[in-house]
């Protein structure tokens, strides 16, 4: 008998990525309750937790992401994280990991052309990024002002978001072929 005919890939040990994966959800919290420490960082938290979001994207699959992401957005609104802070995870930075995940064709094999994934990820991003700019101009009364230069406000916003939306597609790329060189081994039994 030929060796690779006995190779059982080994089953994942449920608790520890419950663990695993609460562990990463309790890390993107306190990252991001330190928007009550430092109100600039409000945009920048919510972009750091979907970066450290790729881990489990990554490392586990999508489907404890979506867990992960989940519990994090219940958890965050439960616990007061600011709520421009979590607006943006939950509407864009929070899934994101998980939707390039999903186009690259993890787990599938099925690749997805890279300029197409790219523009199918900045149109998801312009979308969730008027959504959670209505959201937060309608309910939480925040404003976005240039002294000055008001009727430039709104051009100017979104021309620098897309701008960090390509910083932050950068980083979750770089940090996704890191993270398959070491995939996490000691999850299964």
């Amino acid at each position: 008998m030929n060796d690779t005919e006995n190779t059982v890939k080994p089953k994942p040990n449920p608790a520890k990525l419950i663990s695993f994966c609460g562990i990463i959800a309790a890390f993107i919290l306190a990252e991001m309750m330190f928007v009550s420490v430092f109100p600039a960082m409000k945009y920048a938290a919510a972009t750091i937790a979907g970066i450290i979001m790729c881990i489990v994207a990554e490392s586990v699959d999508k489907k404890w992401a979506v867990v992960t992401f989940s519990a994090v957005s219940l958890l965050g609104i439960l616990i007061g994280i600011p709520a421009s802070t979590m607006i943006m995870f939950v509407t864009f930075y929070g899934y994101y990991p998980i939707v390039v995940s999903a186009l690259d064709g993890a787990g599938t094999g099925k690749k997805m052309n890279r300029v197409l994934a790219v523009l199918i990820e900045l149109v998801i991003f312009n979308i969730a990024n008027a959504v959670s700019f209505f959201v937060l101009v309608r309910f939480f009364g925040d404003t976005i002002t240039i002294e000055g230069l008001e009727q430039y406000a709104i051009p100017v916003f979104l021309v620098l978001s897309n701008v960090c939306w390509l910083v932050n597609h950068v980083s979750v790329m770089n940090i996704r072929k890191k993270v398959k060189v070491k995939k996490i081994k000691n999850l299964s039994l």
